[in-house]
């Protein structure tokens, strides 16, 4: 299944992201949304197993994942809509 190179993807530019802002550096990352246009290119339960697996030990581990549908964009893409993060520091540099 392609969702598995999807969360890879998805995982390496997390990481980007965080690495190059100072402040979620320091967060605990707790809710990551994805958006798709229509038609869906992503099955949300499938890139969700294999993003949690990939998320084991890191910032992201306990983050609730939530997926919102962008109708009237027809490519299909997936798109990370947002990072939230919780109040707790995680002691990073």
């Amino acid at each position: 299944m392609h969702e598995g190179k999807i969360a890879q993807y998805v995982m390496e530019i997390l990481e980007e992201t965080v690495n190059s802002d100072p402040e979620l550096k320091t967060k605990k990352i707790s809710k990551i949304t994805f958006s798709q246009g229509y038609p869906p290119s992503v099955v949300p339960d499938s890139f969700e197993f294999y993003f949690t697996e990939l998320v084991r030990g890191t910032s992201f581990e306990n983050a609730v994942l939530e997926y919102t549908e962008l109708p009237d964009i027809s490519d299909g893409g997936f798109y990370i809509t947002s990072i939230e993060t919780s109040e707790e520091n995680t002691g990073g540099n």
